[in-house]
């Protein structure tokens, strides 16, 4: 048996190319980016108390300045994206020629509901502004990033750091 005189890290376990890895990185990232937010709209609004009271879900105007950098980190953050499929409207169809008449609804089989695909919500609209503005302004959210990080891989986490930093 060969004894180790370290604790495996995170580059042993990880593997660089893995989903965990991957979903950890885009994570973090996203994360980084949710922060810059969070930076320009207290800069805009000029007060924690406004700025927490008012979700950014819109772009800053463009005469503003550093618009449209938060208008693209608001973005490539994900957290106001909309639901991106699902029934817009309902059809019912009549399906004949069986000993039962069953109807489709958009094709599919309501007596099955994992062929039915359903509207997602959107980000936003499983978190509250309030708390994460005060999560950010309490220095949490970049506690995060950097778990988060420390949890990749170096190459990941140096990839990570490199792309936030050029934004």
């Amino acid at each position: 048996m060969k004894i180790k005189p370290h604790a495996l890290g995170p580059d042993d376990i990880l593997n660089p190319r893995g989903r965990t890895a991957t979903d950890y990185a885009a994570t973090a990232r996203q994360a980084g980016y949710l922060s810059i937010v969070c930076a320009h709209w207290l800069n805009y609004k000029e007060n924690p108390w406004d700025a927490a009271l008012d979700e950014p879900n819109y772009d800053l105007p463009t005469q503003w300045p550093d618009a449209k950098r938060f208008n693209k980190a608001r973005k490539l953050s994900g957290a106001w994206d909309k639901g991106s499929y699902g029934a817009k409207h309902t059809t019912i169809k009549f399906k004949t020629g069986e000993l039962f008449t069953t109807f489709l609804r958009n094709g599919k089989n309501p007596d099955n509901p994992d062929s039915i695909k359903v509207a997602q919500p959107n980000a936003s609209a499983r978190w509250d502004w309030w708390d994460v503005f005060h999560y950010w302004l309490d220095g949490g959210l970049e506690r995060n990033i950097t778990e988060l990080l420390a949890l990749t891989t170096k190459g990941q986490a140096a990839k990570v750091r490199k792309e936030l930093a050029a934004f």
